[in-house]
């Protein structure tokens, strides 16, 4: 959830917590519109006074949830509650705005989670979900490997990269949004298993434990521990998409993502992340023995938390998660819609090779969807005995009118055809 600050940027309490829908709403719907026309009006003559009316309008920190936006180091830990998982890029001064808001939403549409005009009109608003755990340490790396990977040809503010910083809630009739979109950024330097274990599995196994060996407790189940190697090589840590061309194919597929972990889990977090990933890797490996997903949170307990749990709790906590699954049949994980899939044989592909290719793939995608609303309309108005003009037919599937023009122009799109570019 994000907090608003509805009283203007001077006021640093939240009023309340919102959902990427209800901003969605709130920027579409424009709550203080009359008053961002008239900052676009006064942007557009010069005149600063904009930048004055601009401070009254309301504001969210879309990048964390607070208590009170002042995360300076001496109260950073009593204001922080968590990061949201979203990262904020504004584009600033943009020439042909209209024009360029489009091409972005054309370009990076499936990657996205938000793209609307800034109040003044002169900029652009991007907000990127991603799979990451965040924490204070890494947020510069992650905003800035988005920056330097995906928006690498957006002129992207180098500077505006605060973890609190304030993001002004706009009005826009055509503000984009994609509730699915999920970007995960490469931290695979710090992935699980670079750090050697601190007790090996041999002893794990060897201990003499009162879970396993007395008689008198029969509760819990003493699970045998496997190294990392064993578990990686018997176990799925991400939904695995069958690729039948050479290169890529493209089929819509609803994923789960693979479990990241880059820096030491917080005690406070610990938990909630451990029930996560029990969840996800019972979810993936139904067929396998239990032994190797206890394994994995073994070592994830021993090697990527700050303060271990005791083998006791770990395999309580561990038994008691299951036995619900297994009593409910519920799952609680996080899935998306996936189209674009490589083939794991074509290991010679560098990352970039894929993201360009993918970017390629989900451009022509995006258009085609646009393309297919566009026909789809027409047609309704034909039947309704409508003038299918570009002004009703963008009324009628809410894009504006420049797009509906633009994309009329285009030629069909044949999907198989782009697809088959790349094989």
């Amino acid at each position: 959830m994000i907090p608003i600050y509805e009283k203007g940027i001077k006021s640093t309490t939240p009023n309340r917590k919102i959902d990427l829908q209800e901003l969605y709403q709130l920027i579409l719907n424009g709550s203080h519109r009359g008053q961002i026309e008239t900052i676009r009006h006064l942007k557009q003559k010069g005149d600063d006074y904009y930048k004055t009316l601009k401070e009254s309008l309301p504001n969210i920190t879309p990048q964390v949830d607070v208590r009170e936006r002042n995360l300076s180091d001496e109260y950073f830990t009593e204001n922080f509650i968590c990061f949201t998982g979203f990262l904020y890029f504004d584009l600033d001064n943009v020439k042909n705005v209209l024009q360029e808001k489009q091409r972005i939403i054309d370009q990076y549409g499936n990657q996205v989670a938000l793209v609307c005009l800034s109040p003044s009109g002169a900029g652009l608003t991007i907000l990127v979900r991603i799979s990451n755990e965040i924490t204070k340490g890494t947020f510069p790396f992650i905003w800035n490997k988005v920056r330097n990977t995906l928006l690498k040809d957006e002129k992207v503010d180098p500077k505006a990269t605060g973890i609190g910083r304030a993001m002004f809630i706009s009005y826009d009739p055509d503000v984009f949004v994609n509730n699915d979109s999920v970007v995960d950024v490469d931290m695979k330097d710090v992935e699980l298993g670079n750090q050697p274990s601190s007790y090996s599995s041999s002893l794990y196994n060897s201990l003499d434990s009162d879970l396993s060996k007395k008689k008198n407790n029969k509760k819990y189940k003493w699970y045998h521990v496997y190294n990392l190697d064993e578990i990686l090589a018997n176990i799925k840590t991400k939904t695995i998409v069958p690729v039948y061309n050479p290169v890529v194919d493209f089929k819509e597929v609803e994923v789960v993502d693979e479990i990241r972990i880059m820096f030491k889990i917080r005690d406070d977090y610990k938990h909630a992340f451990f029930y996560r990933v029990i969840h996800q890797l019972y979810f993936l490996n139904k067929d396998v023995e239990l032994d190797y997903i206890y394994s994995y949170l073994f070592f994830i307990n021993n090697n990527k938390t700050m303060d271990r749990m005791q083998i006791k709790e770990l395999v309580r906590f561990f038994n008691s998660v299951i036995d619900n699954i297994n009593r409910t049949g519920e799952y609680h994980i996080e899935t998306r819609i996936k189209r674009v899939h490589f083939n794991p044989d074509k290991k010679e592909m560098s990352g970039d090779e894929k993201k360009t290719i993918a970017s390629v793939i989900n451009g022509a995608f995006t258009r085609w969807g646009t393309r297919r609303k566009i026909d789809s309309a027409i047609e309704l108005l034909n039947v309704q005995n409508i003038k299918p003009t570009n002004r009703a037919v963008a009324k009628l599937i809410g894009m504006s009118v420049d797009t509906i023009s633009d994309r009329k122009k285009d030629t069909p799109i044949d999907m198989d055809y782009e697809v088959s570019l790349f094989n």
